[in-house]
């Protein structure tokens, strides 16, 4: 299923999010004292069309909602909050400071907990139903424990075959030779890694929607930019840091879990952000002008990044008393 992404959505909880006083070790406890997996934290905000999407879309779904309630309890963080709270094994933080510090730099993102406060997985984005349905298979029979996911979602993807044979190519990624390091010499740009899969829908997708949008096109024309096969187990990759390895290695090493999936660097090899779910044109606008302005050295979290620039925005604007 697919969703129109606009810059202004209200997304609603389901009912069935237990309230929470934000000490999530006490609530962790309950669920596992209930004989349940563990806990699901849901990080989003209010004002978000993937959140709502993911909210209609995929929670609502009767077989979904039935299974994340047997399987987990969930609650609902705010990325705006500066509540105090207790993650999963007690430590303090700000709601604000646990997002920054759980690398959430997009909502909604997902963690799922497990006994002794166990992170189990991290999903950032909007997931459709028959991807999110795949998560729960995962978790619920505990795989987690031997592949990552990206392994165990390729092994059951429905939709395989259905797209083109090879990668679709575009003079925004020109590089056949792929020697990235950044260590012994930082470069000028930043660079954007894109990962793709030969039979993968949504990466035809992403090319006809989103990459054909000029805005982005002249904004990405300021990285530098290489497009990978994630399948490859053969084209010899040097990683920003200086590592050798193939695209299928380093994309399982990244821990990535979607296709495409775009993974930014800074000048020095250092990574910045990831966007590793279904992304529209409105989120890499925004992702990529964060990383042209450095502003990630302040906050990744792109949402709040969106709100301090409209303040800032509405600040200049205002007469001089």
């Amino acid at each position: 299923e697919d969703f129109v992404e606009e810059m202004f959505a209200d997304a609603v909880h389901p009912d069935w999010f237990i309230p929470s006083y934000l000490d999530l070790d006490e609530d962790l406890n309950d669920a596992l004292q209930k004989g349940k997996q563990g806990l699901m934290v849901y990080v989003g905000l209010k004002r978000c069309s993937y959140c709502q999407a993911f909210m209609e879309n995929t929670l609502a779904k009767p077989d979904i909602a039935n299974r994340v309630q047997r399987l987990f309890d969930s609650v609902g963080l705010d990325i705006f909050s500066n509540d105090e709270m207790l993650d999963p094994t007690g430590n303090s933080y700000t709601v604000a400071s646990f997002v920054t510090a759980k690398k959430a730099n997009y909502s909604p993102t997902m963690i799922f907990y497990g006994k002794e406060g166990r992170q189990l997985l991290k999903i950032v984005g909007y997931y459709p139903p028959e991807k999110f349905r795949l998560v729960l298979d995962y978790l619920e029979g505990e795989h987690y424990e031997h592949e990552r996911l990206y392994t165990y979602i390729t092994r059951h993807k429905s939709d395989k075959g259905q797209a083109r044979a090879e990668l679709q190519k575009d003079e925004l990624f020109p590089n056949t030779t792929f020697t990235l390091d950044r260590t012994s010499e930082p470069a000028n740009r930043p660079l954007v890694v894109l990962f793709e899969q030969p039979d993968c829908v949504a990466c035809d997708r992403f090319h006809q929607r989103v990459l054909t949008d000029k805005p982005i096109r002249r904004l990405l024309k300021r990285f530098d930019a290489v497009q990978l096969d994630a399948t490859d187990a053969t084209t010899a990759v040097v990683t920003p840091g200086g590592s050798r390895t193939a695209p299928r290695d380093w994309y399982a090493r990244l821990g990535l879990s979607y296709s495409p999936a775009m993974v930014f660097y800074d000048e020095a090899g250092n990574e910045i952000t990831r966007l590793d779910s279904e992304t529209k044109r409105w989120r890499v606008e925004g992702t990529l002008q964060l990383i042209l302005e450095k502003s990630y050295t302040r906050d990744t979290q792109v949402q709040r990044w969106r709100r301090d620039k409209a303040v800032e925005f509405y600040q200049m604007q205002q007469p001089e008393s």
